[in-house]
């Protein structure tokens, strides 16, 4: 029995069009979303400081990122964290710093890490960390590569700083008595900062005490009871030897209370217990 084969032209040409306009649509998807990507959008990957305390004014640059067109504000995640343009006199004329403000601290800002984001003409950008203290601030004094040029710190201070370049090493330094109880604390990673902070603590004899890394999130935290009266040494320096501007860190010496651990580390909701706290300066 011989079967016929009809050519369904309708149907041909119906596949045919289909094809060419699921081919278009996938061009003009392709081609929408490459437009999209080429848009201009504010980014910033750091500001400097990444940081002050409450109460008081500090001035804050962004310093890298992308598409930073004439950047007018710097919002924050509190209400009392409030930001203005740093002005500069030119042939009479008021003009604005580029990107540097003038932030204020409400005194009533709770210390902790708060977003920051600026705003310019491509928009909002990204959020970066930025941290509220209740500790007295400054900011690092270079050059600061040796011992002998070391900041000098207060115990109970913070410092704002950069590992700008490869090869930087800062070094600080602070005064102590025998017996006490100091914690040194270097935010890096906890606060946005591709550094890799190494924290290494000498004594007044020259002797390194302690060599501290990744205690919290790659950050070092030192606790120690000092050995002897006189002059220790911080130094700081990236395990990578990376370094530039979004290389930002903050650097505590206190004798703040620090918690360890509780025993017993739960508990039933709804009842009393006793509970132990392990730590420092408690």
């Amino acid at each position: 029995m011989m079967h016929t084969r009809f050519f369904d032209r309708r149907r041909f040409f119906t596949k045919v069009v289909c094809f060419l306009a699921a081919g278009l649509g996938l061009v003009l998807t392709n081609r929408i979303q490459s437009l999209q990507a080429q848009l201009p959008q504010t980014v910033i990957y750091s500001v400097n400081p990444s940081g002050g305390q409450k109460g008081q004014t500090v001035e804050v640059r962004v310093t890298n990122g992308k598409d930073l067109d004439e950047l007018n504000a710097l919002w924050f995640s509190h209400p009392d964290i409030k930001a203005t343009p740093k002005m500069q006199d030119s042939n009479g004329k008021q003009i604005p710093v580029a990107n540097t403000f003038q932030v204020t601290i409400g005194n009533d800002v709770p210390p902790g890490v708060y977003d920051v984001r600026a705003n310019g003409l491509y928009g909002l950008s990204n959020p970066r960390s930025f941290v509220v203290g209740d500790l007295p601030e400054k900011t690092e004094a270079e050059p600061n590569n040796k011992e002998d040029q070391a900041t000098p710190m207060d115990v109970n201070s913070v410092m704002n700083a950069l590992l700008n370049g490869a090869t930087d090493v800062d070094y600080y330094s602070f005064t102590g008595k025998k017996g006490d109880k100091v914690s040194i604390d270097c935010r890096a990673a906890r606060i946005d900062s591709p550094a890799v902070a190494i924290v290494e603590l000498y004594g007044p004899d020259q002797r390194r005490l302690v060599s501290e890394r990744d205690t919290f999130r790659n950050d070092p935290y030192i606790n120690l009871t000092l050995p002897l009266d006189g002059t220790y040494k911080i130094k700081v320096y990236d395990l990578t030897y990376a370094g530039g501007v979004d290389n930002v860190y903050r650097l505590s010496v206190h004798q703040k209370p620090h918690i360890e651990f509780i025993m017993p580390p739960s508990g039933t909701p709804g009842t009393t217990g006793s509970y132990t706290l392990y730590g420092y300066n408690l």
